[in-house]
C-alpha cells in the first residue's frame, strides 16, 4: 500500500544538491549563490511537479524559498545544504498551514449546540468521516455529539450513518420523507436541545460534481442556521485537482475549513501541499484509514517532519496516550524510566502495539529516514508467527531470567530457551540481542518522553502498553496456548525483531536506507538511527 508523501518525502530527502554544499561554511556571514540555489529550487520543482502539487502553489512556495536562502548569511559549522534545507522545512510548514487550526465549535445563540455541515463531493467520504469525527469529539474533547443524516439522495447513506453511530454509540436523528435539508437540520437542532447535545454534526447531500442544486441547498442552511464550521471533505487522492473542487465550493458557500480523506492510499501528496495555499483553507483533520481511530488532527510542523524523514513522535505518543490501561500503563512507564525494563515488559509491549494501528502507519511516525513502501507493505504481509515464538522463548524463562536479563548471557540458558520453545538456538540468541539492543534504544526515547510530558507518571511512548501482572501470568508456563488470541500483531513483532536488530534488518530496502543516493548526497539522519546502528 502507498503511504501519503512517499514519493515527495524520498524525493526530498535523496534531492540531488550541489555537491560544493556538503561541506560545513567556515565564513561566517557569506551566503548562498543564487545560480546554485536556482539549481536546487529547480531539482524540488521536479519533485513537488511528481507529487502532484498545484503549479501556482509551487512557484510561490519555491519565491519564498529562494530568497529566504539567498538573503540569509549561513552560519559557521552548518553546511549550505543543512541551512538550505533548514529553509525548506521551514516554508514547507508556512505552506501546509503553519499552525494547528481547531474547529471552531462556537454556537449560533445562547442555549444553542455548535452546528458543523459536513459537505463534498459523492464518494469523498462525508458519511465516514461524520462517524469519525463524532467519535473523535466525544472520546477527545468531551462532546456530546448528534449525527443528522440530511444526505437525501443518496438513501444507502441513512443506513450506513445509522450502522456506524450504533457501533460507536452515537445518537442519529433522521427525517425520512424530507425532501430538503432545511426541516432535517431545524428538527435536528430541536432535538440536540431537548436531549441537551452540544454538538449536531450534518451529513449533508453531495453530488458527481459541484452544481447548482448542491450549492443551493447548503447555502439555504448555512443562511437559516448560521453553521459554527462548514467542513469540506476532499479525496486526498485527487492531487491538484483538489484545489479546482475547493474553489468552486467556496466561492459559493462560505467555507471555514477542511478535511481531507484517504491520505493511507495516496502516496504524493499533492492535495495537502496545495489547499491551504491556493484557498486559505485550514485544514482541521486528515483520514489515515477505515477506523473510528484513523481520525488525525492535521498539525502543520508534525507533517513537515513525517515528509523531512523526521518522523511523528509527538503523535506517536498520543495515541500511545489514548490506548492506556490504568494500572499496567503506569506500571510500564515508571519501568521503562528507572530502567527496570524485563522481558516480561517487551514482550506485553509488543502485544500493545497493534493497538496503535498498522506496521505502517507506526513507520511512518518514527525518524527512519529513507522508508519507502516496499519495507512498509513488507511489514504489513507478515504474520503474528515471529510474536509467539517470542512468547514461546520468554514463557521458556525463569522467573528470574525474565526480571535480570544479564542472566542469559550463556549458551547454556540459550540452548534450553530453545528446547523449550522449539525454536533454533540462533533464533534465542539473536533474540537475546534484539531485546539488548531495544532496551538501550527506549531508554533514548524515554529521555524524549521526559521532556514532552514534564517527566510525570503515566503517558509517554509506552504508556499505553500492557505487561505487568496480566504479562506474568501468561509466561506462568513455558508451553504456549495454540488456541490463544490469535490476531495479528500488526507485524510489530517482526518490525522489532529486525530493525531493533543487531544484525542487518530482514525487510526489504530497509539496509539500505543509509546509502548516499545518486547524488553522492546521504540522506538526512533522525536521532533514532543512532540507535539502530548500535
Amino acid at each position: 500500500m502507498m503511504m501519503m508523501f512517499d514519493v515527495l518525502s524520498l524525493g526530498l530527502q535523496q534531492i540531488g544538491l550541489p555537491t560544493s554544499w556538503q561541506q560545513p561554511s567556515k565564513t561566517n556571514g557569506t551566503k548562498l549563490s543564487e545560480i546554485e540555489v536556482d539549481q536546487a529550487c529547480q531539482a524540488i520543482k521536479r519533485i513537488l511537479v511528481d507529487a502532484d502539487v498545484n503549479l501556482r502553489v509551487i512557484k510561490t512556495f519555491l519565491s519564498r524559498v529562494k530568497e529566504k536562502a539567498i538573503s540569509q548569511p549561513l552560519y559557521e559549522g552548518l553546511t549550505p545544504e543543512e541551512q538550505f534545507m533548514g529553509f525548506l522545512q521551514q516554508e514547507l510548514v508556512v505552506l501546509l498551514g503553519e499552525n494547528t487550526t481547531p474547529l471552531s465549535l462556537t454556537p449560533s445563540a445562547e442555549n444553542q449546540p455548535a452546528l458543523i455541515l459536513v459537505c463534498g463531493l459523492q464518494g469523498s467520504g462525508k458519511t465516514t468521516t461524520s462517524l469519525k469525527l463524532a467519535q473523535h469529539l466525544a472520546s477527545q474533547q468531551g462532546k456530546k455529539p448528534l449525527l443528522v443524516a440530511a444526505d437525501i439522495t443518496r438513501p444507502a447513506a441513512i443506513l450506513q450513518l445509522q450502522q456506524g453511530a450504533e457501533k460507536i454509540e452515537i445518537p442519529v436523528f433522521t427525517l425520512p420523507d424530507a425532501i430538503s435539508m432545511q426541516p432535517i437540520v431545524e428538527q435536528a437542532l430541536a432535538q440536540a436541545i431537548a436531549q441537551e447535545n452540544d454538538v449536531v454534526i450534518v451529513d449533508t447531500a453531495g453530488r458527481l460534481q459541484v452544481d447548482t442544486e448542491l450549492m443551493a441547498d447548503l447555502l439555504l442552511v448555512q443562511k437559516r442556521f448560521s453553521p459554527s464550521d462548514v467542513v469540506l471533505l476532499m479525496d486526498g487522492m485527487l492531487g491538484q485537482e483538489a484545489v479546482n473542487i475547493a474553489e468552486a465550493f467556496n466561492t459559493q458557500i462560505k467555507l471555514t475549513g477542511a478535511i481531507l480523506t484517504k491520505l493511507d492510499g495516496d502516496s504524493r501528496g499533492g492535495a495537502i501541499l496545495s489547499l491551504k495555499e491556493s484557498t486559505g483553507l485550514p485544514i482541521h483533520f486528515i483520514g489515515v484509514g477505515e477506523t473510528a481511530s484513523d481520525l488525525e488532527v492535521f498539525h502543520p510542523d508534525r507533517m513537515g517532519q513525517r515528509i523531512f524523514g523526521q518522523g511523528d513522535l509527538m503523535t506517536l505518543f498520543e495515541k500511545a496516550q489514548q490506548a492506556g490501561q490504568g494500572e499496567a500503563q503506569q506500571r510500564l512507564h515508571q519501568r521503562i524510566m528507572s530502567g527496570q525494563f524485563d522481558y516480561t515488559d517487551y514482550v506485553g509491549m509488543l502485544t500493545g502495539f497493534k493497538k496503535l494501528g498498522s506496521a505502517s502507519q507506526l513507520l511512518g511516525m518514527l525518524p527512519i529516514p529513507g522508508l519507502n513502501d516496499a519495507v512498509r507493505s513488507s511489514m504489513d504481509s507478515q504474520s503474528s508467527t515471529q510474536l509467539k515464538q517470542t512468547q514461546a522463548i520468554v514463557g521458556s524463562m525463569t522467573k528470574k531470567e525474565r526480571t535480570t536479563p544479564s542472566l542469559l548471557h550463556s549458551a547454556a540458558r540459550a540452548e534450553r530457551l530453545a528446547k523449550g520453545a522449539g525454536v533454533p538456538v540462533e533464533q534465542v540468541k539473536a533474540f537475546i540481542n534484539q531485546f539488548e539492543t531495544l532496551n538501550f534504544t527506549i531508554q533514548g526515547i524515554s529521555s524524549m518522553t521526559k521532556m514532552f510530558s514534564g517527566g510525570g507518571d503515566g503517558g509517554g511512548l509506552f504508556g499505553g502498553f500492557g505487561g505487568g501482572a496480566n504479562a506474568e501470568k501468561a509466561f506462568a508456563s513455558p508451553m504456549v496456548d495454540e488456541s490463544a488470541d490469535d490476531d495479528d500483531d500488526g507485524g510489530f513483532a517482526d518490525f522489532f525483531n529486525s530493525m531493533m536488530s543487531g544484525n542487518k534488518p530482514k525487510m526489504p530496502n530497509a539496509g539500505q536506507q543509509q546509502k548516499t543516493s545518486s547524488s553522492g548526497q546521504k540522506p538526512a539522519s533522525g536521532f533514532m538511527n543512532q540507535f539502530f546502528k548500535r
